[in-house]
């Protein structure tokens, strides 16, 4: 009895949201198209993915062989979506207009996260690797800014200040009447 060697049938990536993969659409039917064996890749790609925050963009490479095994590699998901999340947002903006913020600590364990992921960033130093993600979120209108302060924080603590000064320049004026 001899066996066939199983061959490399096909090779792609796709981006599945972590621990939430069906046979349903959109990705069930692409899944099916391309050789996989939907109801195992569920059940493993969920299984393998429920650390991760639920329904968060994971990039995957797949191998499909003749078989119709398969293997898959799960990626760090995309750094624009780690900026989104960090700042609070839903969209990034396409132009000069600032629509969240970040601090360095935050970019900063951006860059540690997305070093892990492959080759190419294993091999860059963390410097230029913030370095990066820190243009992209400027391209994103994500301001990075040096206090390590909550957003909410800093809005509450400039609420008092304005209250604050704007109640002793109202005594300041009727003390100089």
């Amino acid at each position: 009895m001899s066996r066939k060697a199983v061959k490399l049938l096909n090779s792609f990536r796709q981006t599945l949201p972590a621990g939430n993969v069906k046979a349903a659409p959109p990705h069930g039917p692409f899944l099916g198209q391309k050789g996989v064996n939907i109801g195992k890749l569920s059940k493993e790609f969920n299984e393998r993915t429920r650390h991760i925050v639920a329904d968060a963009p994971v990039p995957t490479d797949f191998k499909v062989y003749t078989d119709r095994s398969f293997t898959f590699e799960i990626q760090i998901t995309t750094t624009s979506w780690l900026l989104k999340r960090a700042a609070g947002i839903q969209k990034g903006s396409h132009g000069n207009e600032i629509v969240g913020r970040i601090n360095v600590k935050q970019l900063y364990e951006i860059a540690k996260l997305k070093q892990q992921s492959n080759v190419v960033t294993k091999t860059t130093k963390l410097e230029d690797l913030t370095k990066l993600i820190l243009k992209q979120a400027w391209r994103m209108g994500i301001e990075v800014h040096k206090a390590t302060k909550v957003p909410e924080q800093a809005k509450q603590e400039a609420k008092k200040k304005s209250k604050e000064s704007s109640s002793s320049s109202a005594a300041a004026s009727s003390s100089s009447s």
